[in-house]
């Protein structure tokens, strides 16, 4: 498995914090969160028809789906004290600090302020089972026996099978499997007459958890959990201080 996976993987695992200094940017990734899942479970229609000649009952079971997205997601983290203010004031925000270094989940709220999502209220963790598909290639130019420009061209998507694990207020526990979708490409120019880095990118598009199936593990009623989780691709961002300073 290459080693840049590393960087790439979206599965919301914080690394040692760095606290930015306030004095100066620190450029980073940052992408929006959106959450799609539905909880469906059943209500019961109970009749009775008593005449002197007959006993006549009916029940009549319906399936009831109720969205569970970004909106429900807030309002309970703003009921369980995570957060604080109105639910349209967040938004579900997704980082990625020095090429996977530190990454994770943040509420950022249209003032400024940012939220760190802990693991004990959102967490996946590897199941079983991976595939993966992936380019690599390395050329170097040599003019006299002596390397001159070197070009690196690196690109990888990988699925794994993850559990993941959400308990936004006490009490709740969603416990799911999903489909991590993920991935990178890098791209490198280096002159390596003058030892020097000429250019270099690093992205990362959109991702997801998808095909989540699961269930509430404190729903005395039952009903299932489905949907998706998706992550859009990560726009370079100028200044995520804010975010590293969240950080427990």
């Amino acid at each position: 498995m290459n080693i840049k996976l590393a960087f790439a993987s979206l599965a919301l695992v914080i690394a040692a914090p760095i606290v930015a200094s306030a004095q100066s940017a620190v450029p980073g990734k940052v992408g929006n969160v959106t959450l799609a899942l539905v909880h469906t479970t059943y209500t019961e229609d109970y009749k009775e028809t008593p005449t002197d000649k007959s006993y006549k009952e009916f029940y009549n079971y319906t399936n009831v789906k109720s969205k569970y997205g970004n909106k429900e997601f807030i309002a309970d983290l703003i009921d369980s004290s995570v957060l604080e203010g109105a639910v349209a004031d967040w938004t579900i925000k997704y980082l990625d600090y020095n090429d996977g270094d530190t990454t994770g989940l943040f509420a950022v709220n249209k003032d400024g302020s940012v939220v760190y999502i802990n693991s004990d209220i959102f967490d996946t963790s590897f199941l079983a089972g991976y595939a993966f598909s992936g380019t690599y290639s390395y050329v170097t130019t040599i003019k006299d026996d002596v390397d001159q420009i070197s070009k690196e061209n690196d690109s990888w998507k990988e699925t794994d099978k993850v559990d993941v694990y959400m308990s936004p207020f006490e009490g709740a526990a969603l416990i799911l499997t999903a489909f991590h979708n993920y991935g990178y490409s890098y791209k490198e120019v280096y002159d390596e007459l003058n030892d020097t880095l000429v250019s270099a990118s690093y992205s990362i598009p959109a991702s997801s958890f998808s095909s989540i199936v699961g269930h509430d593990d404190n729903d005395t009623e039952g009903g299932i959990i489905s949907g998706s989780i998706n992550v859009s691709a990560l726009k370079d961002t100028a200044d995520v201080s804010a975010f590293l300073n969240a950080l427990p």
